[in-house]
């Protein structure tokens, strides 16, 4: 279906519909990700900075992870 310009309800589905797909990409992203580093063990991971530690812990507060 193409997508009129000239009609802002269309724009903003678009919009959404990129976001979502966008979106799905992030987790199926994240899930590679997280099993990959399941497979690692701890002692055996990379070490980060404490710069980038803090930027981890600060993403994981605004994330809400634990």
């Amino acid at each position: 279906m193409a997508v009129n310009s000239d009609n802002p309800d269309a724009r903003t589905a678009g919009q959404h519909d990129q976001a979502l797909q966008e979106i799905a990409m992030l987790h199926e992203q994240l899930r590679i990700n997280d099993a990959r580093w399941e497979r690692i063990p701890p002692h055996r991971r990379p070490f980060f900075t404490p710069v980038e530690r803090m930027a981890i812990n600060e993403l994981r507060a605004l994330r809400g992870w634990n």
